[in-house]
């Protein structure tokens, strides 16, 4: 925690504390009319696409693959993974590289939609763990799923409630953080959970 104190109070001397723009490529400028009342952002779309073959990827990784099994093995009962040849340090290095790798993706992706600034982290945290509560550890459709939900949610407060900011939005991902925690811990589609608990 002091650590990451010290970073915290370190960053606005890095980087500083103005919000910074990224413009995206011209030619993602602009965007496509649907219909007469819909259009679609070109620079959004791409990066649902590209988002979307991430998830695709990751999935395939996980349930498909040698090293993908090894990392759900090691995620439900670590001693067990050891048992069956796993080297679960090896899998927690390759896990903890695919972690950065994905969340360096996110925020290139991010930055020529929202201004990058050093203390936007914490809200976009609390959405994460929403999502993940209403996810379920270990489950990419539960994730997709769950931030729709919590998309839908933010949208239709800011469109329907005049005024709300970006405030509500916050206490709208807390809330389903908690309903999500209390009503159905196990999340909306499941999720790899520990054997012990399964047990119990």
């Amino acid at each position: 925690m002091q650590a990451d104190d010290r970073l915290s109070d370190a960053q606005p001397g890095v980087v500083g504390v103005v919000e910074h723009h990224v413009r995206a490529d011209p030619g993602l400028d602009g965007s496509w009319r649907v219909t007469a009342s819909l259009t679609v952002p070109v620079t959004r779309f791409w990066i649902l696409v590209i988002v979307g073959g991430v998830l695709g990827g990751l999935s395939v990784l996980l349930s498909r693959t040698r090293l993908g099994k090894g990392i759900r093995a090691a995620a439900q009962n670590r001693q067990a993974a050891r048992i069956v040849g796993i080297d679960v340090s090896k899998v927690c290095v390759i896990v903890f590289a695919l972690c950065i790798g994905i969340t360096g993706a996110v925020g290139a992706l991010v930055s020529p939609v929202l201004a990058v600034q050093p203390f936007q982290g914490p809200p976009l945290t609390l959405k994460a763990f929403a999502i993940t509560a209403m996810a379920g550890l270990g489950s990419i459709r539960g994730a997709l799923g769950g931030a729709m939900v919590l998309g839908l949610v933010e949208a239709g407060l800011a469109v329907y409630v005049e005024g709300v900011g970006t405030d509500l939005a916050v206490v709208a991902s807390l809330v389903i953080l908690v309903a999500a925690v209390v009503l159905r811990p196990q999340g909306l589609f499941g999720g790899v959970r520990p054997v012990d608990a399964l047990a119990a």
